[in-house]
């Protein structure tokens, strides 16, 4: 393929990882591009440029310091993350000239990372923290409005899915509680969200009812992907990336030639006398 070939694949894969919340994998295709690029000028008998140099040497020590077994375990006593996302907007804002961090796409990936991960973990809470510290407009709430905006609907949910994980640690009292304080609500279409869950607290054991796919890990992933998919339209990037698009026009087109049933005339028994007429 040719360098703009590569260069447009790279872009449309990148998009992908970023979006999707990938950013480890985001940054390893990026260390391996950079020294790739690097290895051509080699090649060609160019010097490498400053730039490249420092570009792969600042990609080398990111990877080095992900890879390191303390930062992939974790630490109980580490910096919040919603602290940590947002000293990260001012370490990509020093790399815009040598990384493609200056890209909006890169810009709050940690903020949105994080929350991603907690809700897919069930640290619904963290996930609410971080909303609040990075996106309070997400959090924001009109008490008079007559209908919940798509906001309010969408931390409702994250609300309720805080009541589901507490449930699932067998803490009912607490359970009761939380619902009384956090999931009143005088709007119609955020009782239809709470009916829902609440049948959870009836059951001895939550887990064998009619209600347990509230448990299933699906639940968490559809969450997840739903808010991350608010902070993309709320940040002003995409919300389905060029590669997703393409795979929908490539099962269309599939599709629709599967439908047509196209036949070869040379098998058709009677083409040879279609044609001779």
């Amino acid at each position: 393929m040719s360098d703009i070939t590569d260069s447009a694949c790279i872009t449309i894969v990148t998009e992908y990882l970023l979006n999707n919340c990938y950013k480890n994998t985001a940054k390893a295709l990026q260390f391996e591009t950079n020294k790739l690029a690097a290895r051509s000028e080699d090649l060609s008998g160019q010097a490498p440029t400053k730039s490249t140099l420092r570009r792969e040497m600042k990609n080398k020590d990111r990877m080095e310091t992900e890879e390191k077994p303390e930062n992939l375990k974790g630490n109980k006593n580490e910096e919040p993350k919603s602290a940590r996302a947002s000293r990260s907007q001012g370490d990509n804002t020093s790399d815009a000239m040598d990384t493609e961090e200056d890209d909006p796409s890169w810009k709050l990936l940690d903020a949105r990372k994080d929350i991603y991960d907690s809700i897919l973990a069930g640290n619904i809470d963290r996930a609410i923290q971080d909303i609040r510290f990075n996106f309070p407009i997400m959090a924001q709430v009109n008490p008079t409005a007559e209908e919940p905006s798509y906001y309010e609907i969408l931390m409702y949910k994250l609300a309720c899915q805080e009541f589901v994980e507490i449930v699932r640690s067998g803490e009912e009292l607490e359970a009761i509680k939380f619902a009384h304080t956090h999931l009143g609500t005088r709007h119609q279409t955020l009782q239809e969200i709470i009916t829902r869950v609440s049948p959870l607290i009836a059951y001895h054991d939550p887990t064998n009812c009619s209600s347990s796919y509230l448990f299933d890990h699906e639940q968490r992933q559809a969450l997840a992907d739903e808010v991350n998919m608010a902070v993309l339209t709320l940040s002003g990037l995409p919300t389905e990336t060029a590669l997703e698009k393409l795979s929908k026009q490539h099962n269309v087109v599939k599709d629709t030639l599967n439908q047509m049933k196209f036949e070869d005339p040379a098998k058709d028994p009677n083409s040879d006398r279609k044609m001779s007429m």
